[in-house]
């Protein structure tokens, strides 16, 4: 099994702008697919690995979305340090192109969860509120 390079690879991201390009308004498209969106724009624009956003805790002292700029911790990364657990926050700023701006995504996802007092913990961590 030979290991690749991910630094020689020429990705094209150009078909996927696209396609985000001509979906509906946000607030048009079902849940699905703004999770969907929100998830694709999260993992390109922010690096986060798909774990890490069933991680977000949006019920967090530090958690913000404004819309220019969200601070997102992720309470269970796999990184960990001295062989317990850490917390980790990632900022990502606003996309000029409301299409691909993970705030106006992000905004409109929350708009559509239930109240905080209906969240369910984390499955990972039943400790986590």
């Amino acid at each position: 099994m030979a290991i690749t390079d991910f630094k020689a690879l020429d990705l094209d991201l150009t078909p996927a702008v696209c396609y985000l390009e001509v979906l509906p308004a946000n607030a048009q498209l079902s849940l699905e697919q703004i999770t969907h969106k929100l998830c694709w724009l999260l993992a390109v624009i922010g690096m986060f690995r798909g774990d890490d956003i069933a991680c977000i805790d949006i019920t967090h002292a530090h958690f913000r979305v404004t819309p220019q700029v969200a601070i997102l911790p992720v309470v269970l990364p796999k990184e960990k340090r001295r062989h317990g657990r850490i917390r980790k926050f990632t900022t990502i700023q606003a996309h000029t192109n409301v299409a691909l701006c993970p705030m106006a995504t992000l905004q409109e996802y929350i708009s559509r969860l239930p109240s905080e007092e209906d969240l369910i913990p984390h499955h990972k961590d039943s400790s986590l509120e």
